[in-house]
C-alpha cells in the first residue's frame, strides 16, 4: 500500500494533513504525476498543496470511475469545488480526471447561457470564482476562457457596456481550503484582468438574441475525446 499525506501547506488558513492509502497500482494507473515522482521503494508520498476534500473526491473517481464532488464546502460553491477538481487532475497530470471537471464546470454555466432570459442578477458566477480561475492558470489557458466567455454570456449587453458602473455587490473569495479570505467584485475583475476585459468589451458587439453564442460548444476548449485518443494513438 502506498500512503499518501495531502495538505498541511502552511499558506493555507486550515493546515490540517490528511493520509490516504491506495495500492501502488491504482495510484501510478491514475497520475502520471505519481508514476514519474515514486521511486520503488518509496511508500509515502506528500501533496503538501492540495486540499484533502479535493483529493478524496479524486480517489473516489479512481476507485469508481464516476466523477463526483461530493458535498462542497461552502455548501452552494459546486463552481469552486469543481475547479479545485480540475487544477487537481492538472497538478496529478491525469487528463481524464481534468476534462471530467472540465465538463462538469461547462454543464453548471450552459443552461443560463442558453437562456433567453439571462442576466448578472440569474447567474450562479461570482467575481470569486473568475479571480480563483484566473490566479491558478496561465493566460490563455482553456479555464479561463471558459470562465470569461460564460460569464459574457450569462450578462445582458447593457451589463457588458456598463460593468464599471452597473456591479457594486461585492462578494466573498475562498482560497483552497473554502475559507472566505477578502471581498471582489466585478468592476475588480474588470481592472485586474486585461484579458477579461477584453472578452467583455469585445461581447458587449452581441445583442441578447444572441449572447448564448459567446459560450462556445465544450470541446472547443479543451478537444474532443476522440481527438485526444487519436493524438495519443499517434505518440505511440
Amino acid at each position: 500500500m502506498l500512503e499518501i499525506i495531502v495538505g498541511g501547506c502552511s499558506d493555507d488558513v486550515h493546515t490540517n494533513s490528511r493520509s490516504f492509502f491506495i495500492t501502488r497500482a491504482l495510484a501510478t494507473k491514475s497520475s502520471s504525476l505519481i508514476l514519474s515522482s515514486l521511486h520503488p521503494s518509496h511508500t509515502t508520498i506528500y501533496l503538501s498543496s492540495i486540499s484533502p476534500m479535493a483529493f478524496q473526491n479524486y480517489i473516489n473517481y479512481c476507485h469508481s470511475s464516476i466523477y463526483s464532488i461530493g458535498r462542497p464546502s461552502p455548501p452552494d460553491r459546486p463552481m469552486h469545488e469543481n475547479t479545485l477538481s480540475y487544477l487537481l487532475g492538472s497538478v496529478l497530470k491525469d487528463e481524464d480526471y481534468q476534462r471530467c471537471a472540465f465538463v462538469a464546470l461547462y454543464n453548471l454555466m450552459e443552461p443560463l447561457a442558453r437562456s433567453m432570459h439571462s442576466k448578472a442578477a440569474l447567474s450562479n458566477m461570482r467575481a470569486s470564482d473568475v479571480d480563483f480561475a484566473c490566479c491558478n492558470s496561465p493566460d490563455g489557458s482553456p479555464l479561463r476562457r471558459l470562465f470569461f466567455d460564460a460569464v459574457a454570456s450569462h450578462w445582458t449587453r447593457l451589463e457588458a457596456k456598463v460593468i464599471k458602473d452597473l456591479f457594486n455587490a461585492r462578494c466573498n473569495n475562498y482560497n483552497a481550503n473554502g475559507a472566505a479570505i477578502r471581498s471582489l467584485a466585478w468592476p475588480d475583475m474588470y481592472r485586474k484582468y486585461v484579458d477579461f476585459r477584453a472578452v467583455i468589451a469585445l461581447s458587449a458587439l452581441f445583442p441578447d438574441s444572441k449572447r448564448g453564442q459567446l459560450l462556445r460548444h465544450v470541446d472547443e476548449y479543451i478537444g474532443s475525446r476522440k481527438n485526444e485518443e487519436m493524438k495519443k494513438e499517434r505518440v505511440k
